[in-house]
């Protein structure tokens, strides 16, 4: 996770579902989209967390650097979607191959890897919250 601070000095071409460019320190950017579909007014300084350095389309979250809330990237549940693409697989491996106490052990294995990856996801929404307000992280979600 890398965290920046980001001084608006003018927005522009923003659009009604929440993209905008915007010009800050000389340097321009074009079709970005932050998490809550928000707009931020020329003059903020906004605190964002990337998952990769200056990658506007892996933004973890940010709020308002003068007090405003913390905004996370909502679609938490796009991490999930391996598992929808790869599900199908062990469930019928386990049926053809173990009958149905395979299928059991491969249901409770698919269970297993959903329940790890919402809990990564917690954790990861939990850094990233603590980190754009500039507390330490829990020591737990390192």
């Amino acid at each position: 996770m890398h965290i920046e601070r980001i001084p608006i000095d003018r927005v522009f071409d923003a659009q009604a579902r929440g993209a905008f460019s915007f010009h800050s320190g000389g340097s321009v950017t074009y079709g970005v989209e932050l998490p809550g579909k928000i707009v931020p007014r020329a003059g903020a300084v906004l605190v964002v967390a990337f998952a990769r350095p200056g990658d506007w389309s892996s933004v973890l979250g940010w709020r308002d650097a003068a007090g405003g809330k913390v905004v996370l990237d909502d679609r938490w549940w796009i991490e999930l979607d391996l598992v929808y693409t790869l599900a199908p697989l062990p469930l019928v491996a386990g049926l053809v191959l173990g009958g149905a106490a395979g299928g059991l052990a491969a249901l409770v294995a698919v269970a297993a890897a959903v329940a790890w990856l919402v809990a990564w996801v917690m954790r990861r929404n939990r850094r990233v919250r603590a980190a754009l307000l500039g507390a330490p992280a829990p020591a737990w979600s390192a």
